[in-house]
C-alpha cells in the first residue's frame, strides 16, 4: 500500500488529507508528537517535541528548562525523514500558492524545511522587484526571501501554526519510531561475520556517510566489532536519494583522523558514526524479516520501504 502519493480531486493534491488513518507504523508516546513551539513574539514557530525540548519543571522557586542544542539525532533523523517523504508535487503546490499570496500582498503561514529544521513562519507577502519576500509578524523590515525555503505547506492568514504542526506530525507518523543509538544485542561474530543472514538492529539514518544529504535511509545491523567500533549489515536507500542499497559497515561513533589538503596542511577531518547519524527503530522485530526474505523483495519506495522494514507488507 503506497500512503504518500498523492492522489487527485478535482485537480487538487489530497496528500494532506489522503492519509489513511492506520498509516502509523507504531505507538508514540506523548512527547514522541511534533507541535508547533516558540513563536508567540515573532510568528516563527519551530516544530519541535519533547524529546528535545522538555517542558520546563519547577524547582523551589525556579524553572527549570532542559534544552538539546542542535536537537538529537535521533529526532532530527525523523523530523528530516518526515519532510522527505512529502512529494514534489505537492511542494510544488505548496511553493505556487505562497508565492501567489506574497505577491498579491497577503498574510500566510508556511511550513517549511530549512537545513534539517522543520519551521513555521508566519508572513506577509512583499515584492522587491523580480524578488519575493515574506515579512515577518510584527515588522516592516525583516523579511524572508521565499525561494530559500523549502516549502511543504501552506494556509492563508496568521495563526494557522497549529494546523500545520499536525499535518507534519501526521506525516511522521508513518516513518518509525527511534530512540537514541545503542547497540544492545548485536552479536560479535568475530571472523564468521559474512556468514550470518539475520538482522539483529535496524537504524534510521541521514545517510550512509557519504557527504551526501540523504534522510531516511535505513542501515540494518547484522553483527558488531565492538573493539574495531565497526558495525556490519545492509544500507536500504529509498529511490529518490540516488543511492544504491548496498552490503557495507558503519562506525558506531565519530572518527576523527588527520589528512593533507590540496595545499599540504594537515586538517582534522570527522567521519560520522550512527551514534550522531540517527537513532535505532525502536520496534524493529528481527524476527519479520531477514537478509533473505529482503533483499531483492524490500521495496524501492520510502513509505513501503518502512512498512515493509517494519514488518507490515505492503
Amino acid at each position: 500500500m503506497t500512503i504518500t502519493q498523492p492522489r487527485l480531486a478535482g485537480g487538487q493534491f489530497t496528500f494532506w488529507d489522503g492519509l489513511p488513518s492506520d498509516a502509523a507504523l507504531s505507538h508514540r508516546n506523548p512527547d514522541e508528537v511534533f507541535t508547533a513551539t516558540g513563536g508567540e513574539k515573532d510568528g516563527r514557530w519551530f516544530v519541535q517535541s519533547l524529546q528535545t525540548h522538555p517542558a520546563p519543571v519547577q524547582d523551589g522557586a525556579f524553572m527549570r528548562y532542559t534544552l538539546h542544542i542542535g536537537g538529537q539525532p535521533h529526532v532530527n533523523a525523523r523530523m528530516s525523514t518526515a519532510a522527505a517523504l512529502v512529494p514534489d508535487e505537492v511542494k510544488a503546490e505548496a511553493t505556487e500558492k505562497t508565492h501567489e499570496l506574497a505577491t498579491a500582498g497577503e498574510r500566510f503561514t508556511v511550513l517549511s524545511e530549512v537545513d534539517g529544521t522543520v519551521r513555521i513562519d508566519e508572513l506577509r507577502g512583499y515584492v522587491n522587484g523580480s524578488s519575493v519576500y515574506g515579512l515577518v509578524k510584527n515588522s516592516r523590515t525583516k523579511g524572508i526571501a521565499l525561494d530559500k525555503l523549502n516549502i511543504l505547506a501552506v494556509e492563508k492568514g496568521y495563526g494557522k501554526q497549529e494546523k500545520l504542526a499536525a499535518k507534519f506530525d501526521r506525516v511522521a507518523s508513518t516513518v518509525p519510531v527511534t530512540e537514541e543509538v545503542t547497540f544492545d544485542g548485536i552479536p560479535d561474530l568475530g571472523e564468521d561475520y559474512s556468514e550470518t543472514t539475520e538482522f539483529a538492529a535496524a537504524y534510521l539514518v541521514d545517510g550512509p556517510n557519504f557527504g551526501t544529504a540523504a534522510p531516511g535511509c535505513v542501515f540494518l545491523a547484522t553483527d558488531i566489532q565492538a573493539e574495531d567500533g565497526i558495525v556490519n549489515g545492509f544500507l536500504w536507500a529509498p529511490n529518490d536519494t540516488q543511492l544504491f542499497s548496498e552490503f557495507g559497515s558503519q562506525y558506531t561513533d565519530n572518527v576523527h583522523y588527520d589528512e593533507e589538503n590540496s595545499r599540504g596542511i594537515k586538517v582534522t577531518k570527522t567521519r560520522l558514526g550512527l551514534k550522531r547519524m540517527g537513532g535505532r527503530i525502536r520496534d524493529f522485530d528481527p524476527a519479520k524479516v531477514d537478509l533473505n526474505t529482503f533483499y531483492g523483495t524490500v521495496p524501492e519506495d520510502r513509505a513501503d520501504g518502512y512498512r515493509f522494514i517494519m514488518g507490515q507488507d505492503s
